[in-house]
Formats: structure tokens, C-alpha cells, sequence
């Protein structure tokens, strides 16, 4: 609607141009995610690509001091907030209320040592946790087929069941020192995900407040659009997005009258 006032340009049009937008972006070999595996003809044909996992492997161990070695990404999930799904999009619109006492669509993600994606899917409803959605998708039946070679791994939060290839913290408290301290490394691993998300929903007013009226799936495509994008924007120096992000994962940023925070964790963003 800014658009529609600001430009005096039909709501009708700038759904054409948004669409147009979405499609230029899906056809741009150049921001395509970059794979950990290489793909062939055959949907079951493809093997894992050692040179990129080298690669992204080495961008962590630069930037964390090489204190986990292995890591080739972070991956969490985000739950991106939407109004209730249009008739005819779903047989059970209740699947997409989550927990947290809103709809949402869930969105998988990896990132790499520089906060860009490199994996997202984002076609899961609300409800479904972040462990059954990452089963679901490519990366996660991929990884179930044919495990990444080692000692190449992922780190996640505790939501995500520990594998050899995926690092997740300790449970509990009050943890002994040698599990203490693989928490608190482990931790500084994974905020790089946390971190990525942050700066999505800073750069990209659209996740200000819930998708409105959409269809799932072009609300699917916006999310994956803005996730290139993102990257875009980082290949390309801007590598702070709008505002910081401060040591706790805070994002604060004026907006109108109000203060838009996003904390980290916590992926529905408030207008104050």
C-alpha cells in the first residue's frame, strides 16, 4: 500500500511488478544459493561437493579461530508471520497457527561464516518443528541418504536431533566444565544463523508485519527471494544491513512513531 500512495500506481500493477520481480530473481543463475552438493540429471543422482564444503569449512575456522573444526554451516529455523491461509491453499488452516499464538510459515535455513544462505526452504506449516521441517526438506533427505563426508558438519540449536553430522548443544544445567565450555563455543558457531535471520528481517520491510491475503506459495517465493537478495546484498559489502546487530542479538531500528526489535530467538517482530 506505500507503493499504491507513495507512487500513485495501482494495486493491481504493483502485484504484476512484484510478480515480475520474483520471477527475474528465480531466473538469475548468478543468485542462486551455493550448493554443498552437485546435482545431475537424475533426481537421486548427485554427490557432495569436498571442495565447497572445504571452503565453507575454512570461513568458520578463519573466523572463529578453528575451535570447532568441521563446520561448514549454521542452520536454524524461522517462523515468518502471516494472516490466516486463503480458502482453497489448505485442507487444515489450523496447522499453520503455531505455538508462539499466531500463523506463520516456517523457513529452513543454513548460513555460512559470512551470514549468507546457502540452503532455504520455506514451505512448512506453522506448527511443525524445526527438526521435522529440516527432515522434510532437500537438505535433510539428502543428508539422510548419503551423510556428508567427515568431518564435515552443521551446528544447530537443541531442537535438532545430535548427529555425526550435526553439532547440537549439551542439555541441562549446571553442566560440568568440559560440557560448559563446548556449549559456549558450539553457541558462538551457531548466532551466525541467528544473526543472518536478524539482518533478513531488517533489510526486507515486507517482514515487518504478517503477509497479507497471500498465497502460500508466492509467499514461499518472496521469503527465497528476499534470502537471495540478502546474499546479494552481502557480496556486495553491505554486510551490516541496516542497522547492527548487537553482542546479544538485539536489532533495534526506528520505524514511524515506534521501535521495531527483533531479538534473537524470538522471530515475530514486535512494533512498540
Amino acid at each position: 500500500m506505500t507503493l499504491v500512495f507513495g507512487y500513485s500506481v495501482q494495486p493491481n500493477n504493483i502485484s504484476l511488478i512484484v510478480d515480475d520481480c520474483l520471477d527475474a530473481v528465480a531466473r538469475s543463475p548468478e543468485l542462486e544459493f551455493d550448493s554443498m552438493f552437485i546435482e545431475r540429471a537424475g533426481a537421486d543422482d548427485w554427490e557432495w561437493d569436498v571442495d565447497r564444503l572445504q571452503f565453507l569449512e575454512r570461513g568458520f575456522a578463519h573466523k572463529k579461530g578453528g575451535l570447532i573444526r568441521g563446520v561448514c554451516g549454521a542452520i536454524d529455523g524461522i517462523a515468518i508471520q502471516m494472516t490466516s491461509p486463503l480458502r482453497g491453499d489448505t485442507r487444515n488452516p489450523g496447522a499453520w497457527y503455531n505455538r508462539k499464538g499466531y500463523y506463520a510459515i516456517v523457513c529452513q535455513a543454513v548460513c555460512d561464516a559470512r551470514r549468507k544462505f546457502i540452503f532455504v526452504d520455506a514451505q512448512f506449516e506453522g506448527s511443525t518443528p524445526d527438526s521435522i521441517a529440516f527432515a522434510s526438506s532437500p537438505l535433510g533427505v539428502h543428508m539422510a541418504m548419503k551423510p556428508a563426508p567427515r568431518p564435515f558438519t552443521l551446528v544447530s540449536d537443541a531442537t535438532y536431533a545430535a548427529q555425526a553430522w550435526m553439532f547440537t548443544p549439551y542439555p541441562g544445567v549446571s553442566l560440568p566444565p568440559f560440557k560448559d565450555n563446548y556449549n559456549y563455543f558450539q553457541s558462538s558457531y551457531r548466532i551466525e544463523i541467528e544473526c543472518a535471520f536478524g539482518l533478513l528481517c531488517r533489510r526486507w520491510g515486507i517482514f515487518w508485519r504478517p503477509t497479507h491475503q497471500m498465497r502460500l506459495a508466492r509467499i514461499t517465493r518472496i521469503i527465497v527471494t528476499c534470502c537471495k537478495l540478502h546474499n546479494f546484498c552481502i557480496d556486495h559489502s553491505d554486510v551490516r544491513g541496516p542497522e547492527w546487530v548487537d553482542s546479544e542479538g538485539v536489532v533495534e531500528a526506528q520505524r514511524g512513531n515506534g521501535l521495531c526489535k527483533v531479538q534473537m530467538g524470538h522471530w515475530k517482530i514486535r512494533l512498540f
